[in-house]
């Protein structure tokens, strides 16, 4: 009985795996789906950080009732942050152009103070304390702009 049932149990497992086999031959395998486009069409809304730097010279200030003031006695440079938003909206056409408006507001921490000396109109330093104290101070900057692209 023991062969009897070996040999069963082999037709079985022969008989499983062909109908198996047949089975996965007869499953296609299904194509890929075509890649979707990518479209460029849409608002988008972010923010930015980074670093702004300004740059001034030496520059004077001449008062026509005879007041002359040096500006700052070397020119300067100030570095600071920069942070803020920016907005825009695209729209893709013909299939592959892209045109869009953008803008951006930032907020700045640029500021510098410089000092001079105040002249009189002889040309000689109007009094002992006489000084001019120019100051530059950025606080925001803001840009808008138009967009034409082509993505082909």
């Amino acid at each position: 009985m023991g062969g009897l049932m070996r040999s069963l149990l082999r037709s079985i497992a022969a008989f499983a795996v062909t109908v198996s086999a047949a089975s996965a031959a007869d499953l296609g395998v299904a194509p890929a789906p075509a890649p979707v486009a990518p479209s460029w069409t849409g608002l988008y809304i972010g923010v930015h950080a980074g670093a702004a730097w300004q740059n001034f010279s030496t520059g004077s200030i001449n008062d026509p009732n005879g007041f002359n003031a040096s500006g700052p006695e070397a020119g300067g440079s100030a570095l600071g942050a920069v942070g803020g938003l920016q907005a825009g909206y695209n729209r893709q056409f013909a299939p592959a152009w892209v045109a869009g408006v953008e803008g951006d507001f930032s907020w700045t921490s640029l500021s510098d103070q410089r000092g001079g000396a105040a002249l009189g109109p002889n040309g000689l330093l109007a009094g002992p304390n006489a000084s001019v104290i120019l100051t530059a101070n950025t606080q925001w900057l803001a840009s808008a702009r138009a967009k034409l692209g082509f993505t082909g």
